[in-house]
């Protein structure tokens, strides 16, 4: 990834959400910087005053501009290893600003992963993917026979199999 920024995406639910006492012990352990827990606070109004309930439903991006985000995969799962007792579904997609490749970190099971976009077959990254779409502008070219018969809805599918998303 190197020294580049780009921007991040998504959540990693927490289910059931952290407690305060969770909330605290995760904020206290080794320093969070490119992800933060989301929180939600609910006040009651009781007979002797206010009762506040803080819980941590979502692990997010820390921050919504371009940010470098190399450590987000160890914050992550350092954050599923000190929660054992929950579960965490979900993923943080990364757009680099130069436009290179999309990633993502997802969970499965209990660890991330992180994997690169990938065009399925013989075809590897998005790139491949935008070459081929191109391709269909080109009258003479390799794409003018399936520029006839693709539709919308190929592109698409083409999209989302190239994001793993299909």
């Amino acid at each position: 990834m190197g020294g580049y920024d780009s921007y991040f995406t998504g959540e990693v639910r927490i289910t059931p959400p952290l407690t305060w006492e969770q909330i605290k012990n995760t904020r206290q352990s080794p320093g969070l910087h490119d992800v933060k827990l989301r929180t939600e606070e609910l006040v009651e109004d009781t007979r002797t005053g206010q009762v506040w309930t803080i819980t941590a439903d979502a692990v997010v991006p820390a921050g919504e501009s371009a940010y470098n985000g190399s450590d987000i995969e160890d914050e992550l799962q350092a954050v599923i290893d000190v929660h054992p007792e929950h579960n965490f579904t979900g993923t943080i997609e990364a757009w680099p600003e130069d436009r290179a490749t999309p990633w993502r970190y997802i969970v499965q099971g209990r660890r991330v992963v992180r994997q690169e976009a990938k065009w399925p077959g013989d075809q590897n990254t998005l790139t491949d993917l935008a070459r081929r779409i191109i391709a269909l502008d080109d009258p003479d070219g390799r794409g003018a026979e399936e520029r006839r018969t693709v539709t919308l809805d190929d592109i698409i599918g083409w999209a989302r199999k190239a994001l793993g998303d299909d």
